[in-house]
């Protein structure tokens, strides 16, 4: 291993080790105050952007396992990251796993259905297509 990979694997294991912290919504119990919502607002996007950081890391070490579960963590914090969801199908697809890209698709079709009123991202819908009709 390289020292610019063993670096980026450090970067990436102490990065898994500060989103282990995340214990849910910053003062849940306080969200009707608007200041707290501000708060709450300020730590998601800090927490997207140590995710952002680790997706990156994994991707570039073509760890597509790790980059699978830490979308998968993320996802669980923050159910409509939507650069999460394109990770890992990006990494589904980089191992292979079809039938996940296409069942992971499918979720993420009902879940921004469902949470946002729209449809998955263009990206996702064109790996999506690109994948189906590939298989034909």
């Amino acid at each position: 291993v390289n020292d610019t990979a063993k670096s980026l694997s450090e970067k990436a294991s102490l990065l898994e080790k500060a989103v282990q912290c995340v214990q849910g919504e910053f003062l849940q119990e306080f969200s009707s105050y608007y200041w707290v919502q501000l708060e709450q607002e300020h730590y998601r996007r800090q927490i997207r952007q140590v995710y952002m950081t680790l997706f990156e890391i994994h991707f570039s070490l073509q760890k597509w396992s790790a980059l699978i579960e830490a979308a998968d963590k993320s996802v669980r914090h923050d159910l409509c990251f939507e650069e999460a969801h394109l990770m890992k199908l990006k990494a589904l697809e980089q191992t292979g796993n079809r039938r996940g890209v296409v069942k992971h698709y499918e979720r993420m079709c009902s879940l921004f259905q469902r949470e946002l009123g729209v449809p998955p991202p263009e990206e996702a819908t064109e790996m999506y297509q690109r994948l189906t009709y590939r298989g034909r």
